[in-house]
């Protein structure tokens, strides 16, 4: 018996000891580093209960209040944490943050959003000459995405989720002059990929011929912004590539310019014999308009491989249209363009103030002679608008006339059935759909609306030196509009992301439009706080391994700091065991 009431009663001690560490140990809140400190308690309260009750005693109307130890600033962390990092959790919580409707915009209730077409995404990672991961940037050089451009961080990554759906071309540039040119292709809610290493690069080598296989010499090949000439037999040769989907272009007078791609590993050698182009004979084209219509501004004509021309408008092979588009025709003269090849071709002609009749017009490009298509005209409806600041007119404004929906009107004005098309050929931004204009001195522009375009147009104009700006929106049958610029500047606001439960640090990576922030560890008892957002609606997802913590919440930045909560899973709570941790590192 006493034997007995001697273990109650040691039993009874270790749970008065162990409930005295738990309630005076711990950690202090908050992100400090490593150093001396010890467990403190962290209280998390049931919304509805005030800090404080329900310690002793609590009854079934009380809520109940969790204890949870915060990790900061302790010698006794978790067990297993990595050095320096606070936390035994090695995956990082991803969250992606959109933007669906900018605050500065005012959207007419049947009027789609600007923008909202562009729902194509790419994520990819630059690594430099070194073997590290370099910053530097991608650059769209033809396609829908002409002129935009993205950044790589200092971990070389890089990205962007509001795109335009559509082929491309991009630049991708690294330190020390290192240079790819690639072509990919973006499809709507979708994200494509594009990795580039300047690390163990390849050599591509190449043999140019002529139809009857005999080979060319002096033909001009590009390819990463690079220029040589072949030699006698033909050949070419280009160091120092990185591997992926190399693009080479070859032009000759006389002769098709070509483009095909070629899929190169890493430090492999393209020998001459082994990668062929022959060179189709090639011919002109002068695109002329038959009247002198509408605007004094120039005229432009948008060339396509007509139905039936075969290989031309398959991706990887054939003509590069995207080099020729679009084809400016000079007031009173006529656009000409030289290395097409032989074959059927659509001219679609566009000009402010008409219209062109018919549409489209096919022509048979023939061999041996100069081609000519003459487009005709009618006069076409026309908004005029003037730029205001502060009631005075802005010369030398820039104007951007974007239909919404740019995507669909784009591929109506070509006279296809669905913008599919775009992600077989690369195209330019389609007149009608998307241009530029400057003001004149009285701070006037004019566009024609095209009758493909269903509902508006976004007007969005710029002083020169970018300080002042203003948008406007062009209903269907408005015949004109003013702009009234404003201070350039965007405001801003926060968005903060609940993750409760948490007692050690958290890697995060944040996604903004697509582009990756700098990883962080979030500090137990920290919530998720980003800042600098443009206000607006905002669509936050996060995920951790694949495992949905917010599910594509949509809130309204402004003034006040929005919030969403998340509910994490245990392996983002409780980490990962140092076997985990091990064989996630491969060692």
């Amino acid at each position: 018996m006493a034997s007995y009431k001697n273990l109650i009663l040691l039993l009874a001690a270790t749970v008065v000891v162990a409930a005295g560490y738990i309630l005076s140990g711990g950690i202090r809140r908050g992100t400090e580093p490593m150093g001396a400190g010890s467990w403190q308690p962290v209280e998390r309260v049931e919304e509805g209960t005030a800090p404080g009750e329900g310690l002793s005693g609590a009854s079934e109307a009380e809520a109940s209040r969790v204890i949870l130890a915060d990790l900061s600033s302790g010698p006794e962390a978790p067990v297993g944490t990595e050095p320096g990092s606070g936390t035994t959790v090695i995956y990082p919580l991803e969250v992606d943050l959109t933007l669906l409707l900018p605050g500065a915009v005012e959207v007419p209730d049947d009027v789609m959003a600007i923008g909202a077409d562009a729902t194509a995404g790419l994520e990819g990672s630059l690594v430099g000459a070194d073997g590290e991961p370099a910053k530097g940037g991608v650059e769209f050089i033809y396609g829908p995405n002409t002129g935009r451009k993205i950044q790589a961080g200092a971990r070389g990554r890089f990205g962007a989720s509001d795109l335009l759906q559509g082929a491309s071309i991009v630049k991708v540039t690294a330190p020390g002059g290192k240079v790819a040119v690639r072509e990919v292709v973006l499809a709507q809610l979708s994200v494509a990929e594009l990795h580039v290493s300047f690390t163990s690069v390849a050599s591509v080598a190449g043999t140019i011929t002529d139809g009857a296989g005999d080979p060319l010499e002096a033909a001009e090949v590009r390819s990463d912004g690079r220029v040589v000439y072949t030699d006698a037999e033909g050949v070419f040769r280009f160091s120092a590539v990185p591997a992926g989907k190399v693009l080479i272009s070859v032009r000759k007078p006389g002769f098709a310019t070509t483009r095909r791609i070629v899929g190169v590993g890493f430090r492999q050698r393209v020998q001459p014999g082994d990668f062929k182009i022959a060179l189709g004979e090639g011919t002109t084209l002068e695109v002329g308009l038959a009247r002198s219509l509408g605007s004094i501004s120039p005229g432009c004509a948008i060339l396509t491989p007509a139905a039936g021309s075969g290989a031309s408008a398959v991706p990887g092979s054939g003509f590069p249209w995207y080099e020729v588009n679009p084809v400016g025709i000079p007031r009173g003269g006529r656009g000409v363009v030289e290395g097409l090849p032989l074959g059927a071709v659509a001219v679609r002609a566009f000009k402010d103030g008409a219209l062109a009749v018919p549409s489209s017009k096919n022509v048979r490009l023939k061999s041996g002679a100069t081609n000519v298509v003459v487009i005709d005209l009618e006069p076409a409806p026309v908004v005029r608008g003037v730029v205001l600041d502060g009631g005075e007119p802005v010369k030398n404004a820039r104007v951007i006339v974007e239909a919404a929906d740019r995507t669909t009107v784009s591929s109506k004005i070509l006279g296809q059935r669905s913008p599919r098309t775009f992600l077989e050929v690369v195209m330019p931004p389609i007149p009608g759909a998307y241009q530029t204009l400057r003001t004149d001195g009285r701070g006037q522009f004019e566009f024609s609306p095209h009758p493909a375009a269903p509902t508006a147009y976004y007007v969005t104009a710029t002083s020169k030196d970018g300080t002042r700006s203003g948008v406007g929106v062009v209903s269907r049958g408005v015949k004109e509009i003013a702009v009234t610029l404003g201070d350039a500047e965007v405001l801003t606001g926060e968005i903060e992301v609940e993750l409760p439960g948490r007692f050690q640090g958290l890697p995060v990576d944040v996604r903004i439009q697509g582009a990756p922030e700098a990883q962080q560890v979030l500090g137990a008892g920290s919530e998720l706080i980003v800042e600098n957002l443009e206000r607006g609606t905002w669509r936050v997802t996060a995920s951790w391994r694949g495992i949905p913590v917010v599910s594509g919440s949509v809130l309204e930045v402004g003034e006040e700091r929005a919030r969403a909560r998340g509910s994490l899973p245990s392996g983002a709570i409780q980490g990962q065991t140092a076997e985990e941790r091990r064989r996630a590192r491969g060692f």
